[in-house]
C-alpha cells in the first residue's frame, strides 16, 4: 500500500509538473500576445491588407523552406540522457542550418524570378534577400529553444517570447511611421527572431560552453545515424504540415489577390493568441514532461494526455464563443473599418480554432515513442484533404468565405480525429506495455 500511495504521489507531480511549465510559459507568452494584440490596432492604421498579405506570403514561404533548417535534428535533443552527448545533437542541427542558408542564398540569387512565378508570388521578388536571413535566426532560435527546453529553462522561453514580440511590434511601427512600406513589416518579423536567438544563447551559453567539449566528429556521425528516422520520416512530414498550414494563404494568393490574403493574414494572427497562448505553451511543457517520463511508461503519459486535453477543452470554450458570436463587430471596433472582413473570417475559423487549441501539444507523444511514420502518414492524409477541398473550391469557383468555410469545417474534422487516434495509440502501447 505504501507503495501504491508512493507511485501516485509521483504521478501527480508528474501532472503538477506539466501545468507548472505550462503556467511559466503562458504567462510569458500571454504576455508576448497581449502585447501584440495592444500594438497591431496600431500597425492595421499604419499597414494596409495588402501590405499584410505580403508578410504573410513571406512567412509562408519561410515556412515552408524551415522544416530542411535542421532537418528536425534539433527535436531529439531534449530525449539525450546526458548533455555531454545532446550537445552533439545540438552542434549537427547548427551545421546543417548554416548549410542550407548558403544553399537558399546561392539559389535564389540565380532562380529567385522563376521560382517565385511558378508560385504566382513575384510581389516579394524585391524582398528576395531577407528569405535567407529569416530562415538562419528562426532556425538558430528553433535550436537553442529545443536546448532550453531540455534544461527546463522555462523562465527563459517564457521571457524570450516577450521580448520577441515587443521589439519586432515597435520596430515595424517605427519602420511604418517612416514609410518604409511593406518591408517594415518583413523586417519586424526577422528582428524578433535575432532577439529572441539572443536571448536564449545568453541563458544557454553557461550550459553549452560546459558541454562543447564533448563534441566529436565520431559522436556527431553516430547520433546522425541513430535519429536517421527524424530526417527520414519527421522532414517530410514536418514539411508536410507546414506546407498544409501555408496552403490556405498561397492558394488566395494566386486565386484571390493579396488583399484577401491581408485579411485572412490578420485572423490567423489574432487566432494564434489562444494557440500560442496554451496550444504551443502546453506543447512545450507536455513533450518535456513525457520525455523525461520515457516510453517505458505509457501509463503515466496517457493521465497526463487525458488531464491535458480536458483542461485545454474547457479553457477553449469561451474564447470559441466570443469568436463565432462577436468577431466582426470586434475587428471592426478594434483593427478599424478596413478590416471588418477579417472579423467575419474569424467568426468561421472559430471552429478550427477550438479543434487546433485541443490537440495541438499531442502529436509530441509521437516523438516520445519514436514513431515518426505515423506522425508523417498523419500529416499525408492532411495534404490530402487540403488538395481535395482546395480542388473543389477552384472547380465549383467557390468564393474567398465559402472557400474559408470549407477549410474551417475539414481542418476541424481532421484535429478531432488526430487526437482521438493519437490517443488510442497511446492506449494500445499502455496495453501491450
Amino acid at each position: 500500500m505504501k507503495y501504491i500511495d508512493k507511485l501516485k504521489f509521483f504521478q501527480k507531480q508528474s501532472k503538477n509538473d506539466v501545468f507548472k511549465n505550462m503556467a511559466i510559459l503562458a504567462m510569458g507568452v500571454g504576455g508576448a500576445q497581449v502585447i501584440s494584440l495592444a500594438l497591431t490596432p496600431v500597425l492595421t492604421r499604419i499597414y494596409t491588407p495588402e501590405d499584410f498579405g505580403i508578410l504573410a506570403i513571406f512567412m509562408a514561404v519561410v515556412g515552408i523552406v524551415s522544416p530542411f533548417s535542421t532537418l528536425r535534428y534539433s527535436v531529439p535533443i531534449p530525449l539525450l540522457n546526458k548533455d555531454g552527448i545532446a550537445i552533439n545533437l545540438f552542434a549537427l542541427a547548427t551545421c546543417i542550418l548554416l548549410f542550407l542558408t548558403i544553399l537558399v542564398i546561392v539559389i535564389l540569387s540565380f532562380y529567385v524570378d522563376e521560382i517565385f512565378e511558378i508560385f504566382s508570388i513575384g510581389n516579394l521578388v524585391s524582398y528576395w534577400w531577407l528569405i535567407p536571413i529569416m530562415i538562419f535566426v528562426s532556425g538558430s532560435y528553433e535550436i537553442l529553444n529545443a536546448w532550453s527546453i531540455r534544461q527546463k529553462y522555462f523562465k527563459a522561453i517564457s521571457k524570450s517570447n516577450v521580448l520577441k514580440t515587443l521589439s519586432s511590434s515597435l520596430v515595424k511601427i517605427f519602420l511604418g511611421v517612416l514609410g518604409v512600406k511593406p518591408m517594415g513589416l518583413l523586417v519586424g518579423a526577422i528582428f524578433a527572431n535575432i532577439y529572441g536567438t539572443v536571448f536564449l544563447a545568453k541563458s544557454n551559453f553557461q550550459s553549452i560552453k560546459e558541454n562543447i567539449r564533448y563534441i566529436t566528429k565520431k559522436r556527431i556521425l553516430f547520433l546522425a545515424q541513430r535519429y536517421a528516422e527524424y530526417p527520414k520520416y519527421r522532414l517530410p512530414s514536418q514539411f508536410i504540415l507546414v506546407l498544409s498550414q501555408q496552403a490556405p494563404l498561397l492558394f488566395l494568393a494566386t486565386f484571390f489577390g493579396a488583399n484577401v490574403v491581408g485579411y485572412f493574414g490578420l485572423t490567423m494572427m489574432v487566432l494564434s493568441v489562444p494557440l500560442a497562448l496554451f496550444g504551443s505553451t502546453t506543447g512545450q511543457a507536455y513533450y518535456a514532461e513525457i520525455a523525461k517520463i520515457g516510453r517505458k511508461d505509457p501509463t503515466k503519459i496517457y493521465e497526463v494526455t487525458q488531464d491535458v486535453i480536458k483542461k485545454l477543452f474547457l479553457l477553449s470554450l469561451i474564447p470559441f464563443l466570443i469568436l463565432l458570436i462577436g468577431s466582426p463587430i470586434l475587428f471592426n471596433t478594434i483593427f478599424g473599418d478596413a478590416w471588418y472582413e477579417s472579423g467575419v473570417y474569424a467568426s468561421i475559423m472559430s471552429f478550427y480554432m477550438l479543434t487546433a487549441f485541443v490537440s495541438a501539444p499531442l502529436a509530441n507523444a509521437l516523438s516520445v515513442f519514436e514513431d515518426q511514420l505515423m506522425f508523417l502518414k498523419l500529416n499525408i492524409i492532411r495534404l490530402i484533404l487540403l488538395i481535395v477541398l482546395f480542388s473543389i473550391s477552384w472547380i465549383i469557383h467557390l468564393s474567398a468565405i465559402e472557400t474559408i468555410f470549407l477549410y474551417s469545417m475539414s481542418m476541424s474534422g481532421y484535429f478531432i480525429y488526430l487526437s482521438y487516434y493519437i490517443l488510442k495509440t497511446i492506449k494500445e502501447k499502455k496495453r501491450d506495455h
